[in-house]
């Protein structure tokens, strides 16, 4: 029954603003991004989106960094880097709606264009239901065990701990 509903959310995922939604929110309360904890640049969503919502890319981003990955496995975190590059402004828009609703905080980022974020506490305790988004929710957690403080690190260090040491070449955003 649960899994009807999520994959009625789930529509296409690539280009539904729902799946998206619920893929944000879910970070952010995975991450424990509530009352005075932020998200440090809200352009790490992009990317945290696509490891929340692929148990695969957390089984790659678990393999030892020692060890060189295989292409097939390159290949899959590369599309994810560059698909968390093209979020970057479907992810802002919607902040902006969450943000008119009362979901989100936004404040101004310690540098001068960075937006950090943080869930409103006017959000009903009831919204997230656990259940439902079991694998989400058990994704970001392994994701943050992962990558170390990943709500406080800056967009270039948190990228470079999750694709530049596997391999994967980056572009300067």
């Amino acid at each position: 029954m649960t899994e009807a509903v999520k994959k009625r959310i789930m529509f296409a995922s690539v280009d539904d603003f729902y799946f998206l939604t619920y893929a944000i929110l879910i970070a952010l309360d995975a991450l424990g991004c509530r009352k005075d904890r932020y998200l440090k640049d809200y352009r790490k969503l992009g990317f945290l989106i696509e490891f929340t919502t692929d148990e695969r890319l957390l089984s790659i981003l678990e393999y030892p960094t020692q060890k060189a990955l295989n292409r097939v496995d390159r290949e899959h975190l590369f599309k994810s880097y560059t698909s968390g590059l093209g979020r970057r402004s479907e992810v802002l828009k919607i902040l902006f709606r969450l943000e008119k609703s009362g979901l989100v905080i936004l404040r101004k980022g310690d540098a001068h264009s960075l937006v950090d974020v943080s869930l409103s506490s006017d959000v009903p305790d009831g919204f997230f239901d656990k259940a439902i988004f079991t694998q989400e929710y058990s994704n970001a957690s392994r994701l943050s065990v992962a990558v170390k403080q990943l709500t406080r690190l800056t967009l270039s260090t948190a990228l470079s701990k999750i694709y530049q040491v596997r391999g994967i070449k980056m572009w300067d955003i």
